[in-house]
């Protein structure tokens, strides 16, 4: 019982060591984020093209959806309104940095 107990404690205090390092990283990494010296990449300008039509057409489905026939100013109304609800989640999504 004795030698299972001690090799236990031997095996966690093996994998414990790694703790301190990784903690460490993880604190350096989010530092840099949350300052702004280390920038995450934004999508391309490809990418993000491709979604704003992709959002563009969902609005229009979703538009169709609400019996607005496409090219009214009903139509182009409920686009752009859901086009200005897009925008408002994302910015409530962003964080805020004080």
């Amino acid at each position: 019982m004795l030698h299972a107990r001690s090799g236990l404690l031997t095996s966690l205090r093996a994998r414990l060591w790694v703790m301190p390092p990784v903690l460490i990283g993880i604190a350096v990494l989010s530092w840099g984020i949350r300052s702004g010296r280390i920038v995450l990449p934004s999508p391309g300008v490809e990418q993000q093209h491709a979604i704003e039509l992709q959002f563009d057409t969902e609005d229009a489905d979703l538009c169709d959806q609400f019996g607005f026939a496409p090219g009214t100013s009903r139509h182009v109304g409920c686009k752009r309104d859901l086009l200005a609800m897009r925008h408002r989640d994302q910015e409530m999504q962003t964080p805020i940095n004080f």
